[in-house]
């Protein structure tokens, strides 16, 4: 213990005594606790250690026995009420993989909505892993909504989202993402999605935890040695020349 102590810190007779060895201790072991606070933040505040993953919503047949705590799904309708436009519009639901390139789609057994302006905009969604703000123009966010809805019309077979999202042969019509919209909107209109939980299951991430602990203790201890038994051993060296 003493070789190992004697390797890290600095002893020379008499220097205990010298003003500027005070200082410089000070100054060194002063600026390793600054680097363990700043390190301290940088790697476990803000920094989770807990992962959630969402096993199964209540309208799957394994919700019951999934695992996980039951939180409940939260559908909000998308835009400004006081911008939306009164009048109804037909909307239509169409493939654009269609024969004409998605003009003229109801000869094709396209479905048209009626709705209103307004429900172009996009929903927000808090549901499992599906996290959509509204007024989010970032289309990344557009195939986890498809997946929900998809989802939840295959187990609801007499509802319009299963009307709508899936033709005659059981195909789907390949959905642009303004018209994700309209069905989500109109279902949160109908109260489709009032009742819709969600099973969390908590994940502890061990190892991340342990990487972040060695390379919190690695970075203060090599800072530490750095400074006292390297630069400031040199200097002593320097100064007073080798040991005896």
């Amino acid at each position: 213990m003493n070789k190992l102590s004697n390797l890290i810190f600095v002893r020379r007779e008499g220097l205990e005594q010298k003003w500027w060895h005070r200082l410089a201790q000070v100054l060194i072991w002063g600026s390793t606790i600054v680097i363990a606070v700043f390190t301290f933040l940088l790697f476990f505040v803000g920094n989770s250690f807990v992962h959630y993953s969402y096993s199964a919503y209540n309208f799957q047949p394994n919700f019951a026995t999934a695992k996980g705590k039951i939180e409940s799904c939260t559908f909000e309708k998308g835009g400004d009420p006081e911008v939306f436009n009164s009048t109804k519009t037909a909307r239509v639901l169409y493939n654009p993989n269609s024969p004409t390139n998605g003009f003229n789609p109801i000869q094709f057994g396209a479905t048209p909505v009626f709705t209103n302006d307004g429900d172009f905009y996009s929903p927000e969604i808090i549901c499992g892993d599906v996290n959509f703000q509204a007024y989010d123009s970032n289309e990344n966010n557009y195939p986890s909504i498809k997946e929900f809805l998809y989802s939840y019309a295959q187990y609801n077979e007499n509802s319009q989202e299963h009307e709508l999202l899936f033709n005659s042969s059981g195909q789907d019509e390949m959905l642009i993402p303004v018209d994700l919209n309209i069905v989500m909107n109109g279902g949160i209109d109908r109260g489709d999605f009032s009742n819709i939980q969600t099973k969390r299951v908590t994940h502890f991430l061990l190892r991340k935890f342990i990487v972040s602990i060695l390379e919190f203790v690695g970075i203060i201890l090599g800072w530490f040695i750095l400074w006292e038994s390297i630069i400031y051993r040199t200097i002593i060296y320097i100064i007073y020349g080798k040991s005896k």
